[in-house]
């Protein structure tokens, strides 16, 4: 039985090196949770009266969610696509359950930590709990506030498209012509903008907070980078996207100057501008679209840190569930040990990526029902896995 398989064979599982997976899509990942984790931790950190570029990338990390929605977009669309073309249909209650047996169980055990107090220090409201634990369950903490943990909105975001994504691909696969996928991206994408600068004339849009729940987490306000994501993994198996090794590796350097430089260049949300809420984030989307179209073009491009890419990957969504509620218990330890800023950043940083690990053990990979063939093969020393 797979479960019955120790946590270190499990964490072998989840570690161990695919050659048919892309090193480039795993540091594209492991960039967008690198992004969240700066973004969050330099929120307690000392600044000066004058932001340096690299406290102003670090503020700016809260994109790394909309790196994150591109890749969601792009990776179902494309398995999805794969599974239409091969089978002429789309098993909804197989997506269903994957879709849920990779979300949930970690997602429910964060929630669990976080409600009954694990995190020292990180206090949530009893104020009508229940019910917002409730809607929380029902993934409904994007339209309503995210306010057990705050990291969690962006789940609500993605469940809702995570719904949609098998039938719009039905729909997709009836177009014959690169140029109508196009004008229907763009179309769509254009869409995401309209709606956030109709809330943001009709709406008192003041402060950070105001800007978050209005324009920022619901789902209909994250449109454009799902949309991409999806419209590259189209594009991708139809044949319309294809981009040489090295034209890839002057794209994904590219981007990655101007991403960095863009990101570096002032403090986006320190006051909220009619740029902020509408064209910004569009431009962000765009970007990440680039990198991921770069990375796709680069799967044959040798990667000098593929190791350290590839952790980064696999850990990413459960460190990106559990790392804020560890932000108040490592800034009092940093303070109690009068270790700084530094001091900081390394106990935030190690007891993310401890809490990240364990979880992968022992409640993500039980419930990964892809990988039972692969733990059942694991868990006989004689027998081989190419990995998970």
């Amino acid at each position: 039985m797979f479960d019955a398989l120790s946590p270190r064979r499990r964490l072998a599982l989840a570690f161990a090196r695919n050659p048919a997976d892309n090193v480039w899509l795993d540091c594209v990942r492991t960039l967008a949770i690198t992004l969240v984790l700066l973004r969050h931790g330099q929120r307690v950190s000392e600044t000066g009266p004058e932001i340096t570029f690299l406290e102003a990338l670090s503020l700016n990390g809260w994109a790394g969610v909309d790196l994150f929605f591109v890749l969601s977009g792009y990776l179902v669309t494309s398995k999805l696509t794969q599974k239409l073309a091969e089978r002429g249909k789309i098993d909804l209650a197989q997506y269903a359950t994957r879709r849920i047996l990779r979300i949930v169980p970690a997602y429910f055990f964060v929630l669990a930590l976080v409600v009954f107090g694990y995190f020292p220090f990180f206090h949530v409201s009893d104020d009508n709990l229940a019910s917002r634990v409730l809607y929380h369950v029902f993934f409904l903490q994007d339209v309503l506030p995210s306010d057990i943990n705050v990291v969690f909105w962006s789940l609500g975001v993605e469940a809702k498209y995570y719904a949609l994504i098998p039938f719009l691909v039905i729909a997709l696969s009836k177009l014959a012509d690169w140029r109508h996928l196009l004008i229907l991206t763009i179309c769509v994408v254009a869409l995401a903008p309209s709606i956030r600068l109709g809330l943001y004339l009709t709406s008192e849009i003041t402060d950070y907070y105001t800007f978050w729940r209005v324009l920022r987490s619901p789902f209909y306000a994250c449109l454009e980078p799902i949309a991409l994501g999806v419209a590259i993994a189209f594009a991708e198996t139809r044949g319309w996207l294809r981009i040489g090794p090295k034209t890839a590796v002057t794209l994904f350097c590219l981007s990655c100057a101007g991403l960095f430089v863009y990101l570096g260049s002032d403090y986006f949300l320190a006051e909220i501008t009619l740029w902020d809420a509408t064209v910004q984030p569009l431009i962000l989307a765009c970007l990440f679209s680039i990198l991921v179209i770069a990375a796709l073009g680069m799967i044959a491009v040798h990667a000098p840190f593929e190791p350290l890419f590839r952790y980064g990957a696999r850990i990413s969504y459960s460190l990106y569930l559990v790392h804020f509620p560890l932000i108040p218990v490592s800034l009092a330890l940093a303070r109690y040990l009068d270790l700084g800023t530094p001091g900081f950043w390394a106990i935030y940083l190690a007891t993310s990526i401890f809490h990240a690990v364990a979880i992968l053990a022992y409640v993500e990979m039980p419930f990964m029902k892809s990988n039972r063939r692969q733990l059942r093969n694991l868990s006989h020393p004689n027998e081989r896995t190419s990995g998970a």
